[in-house]
This record gives C-alpha cells, structure tokens and sequence, in this order.
C-alpha cells in the first residue's frame, strides 16, 4: 500500500522523538571547548610527531640536533 503524497512528512524534527535532551545548546562555549580540544589535539599530535601541523613544518628533534653534533665533530 502506498501513501498519499500529502501524508509524507516534510520535517523529520516534528515527532516526539526528536528534541533537545540537555536542553539548548549554547554555541560560543560550544565553540570554545571545540576550539581547546583543537588546540589539545594538535599540541598532543606536534610532540609525538616532532611536526609542526599548523605551518605544516617539520620540529628540530632530539635526532637531528644529535647528528648535527656529530657531524660537526668529525675532522676531515
């Protein structure tokens, strides 16, 4: 059985089952906690990776400041 074309329900948020649990949703703290996780993440993610993601530039490491010494050391 098919349904009328008139019956088909336009907006999906117009049943019961759809409404805000936590009541409303206040978008400039939302903006800020998503902002600080942001800015969490990518600290996290430039000390594991010794990688700067935001200029999209490599981080002067422990392995590279080591070689550079030895390098440096060595006689020709």
């Amino acid at each position: 059985m098919s349904e009328p074309a008139g019956d088909v329900r336009q907006n999906p948020c117009g049943s019961k089952a759809c409404r805000r649990l936590f009541g409303p949703v206040d978008s400039e703290q939302l903006s800020r906690d998503c902002d600080a996780l942001m800015a969490g993440c990518i600290q996290e993610a430039r000390e594991r990776w010794n990688f700067d993601f935001v200029t999209e530039t490599p981080l002067e490491d422990f392995y590279h400041s080591k070689r550079r010494l030895i390098f440096s050391k060595r006689k020709p």
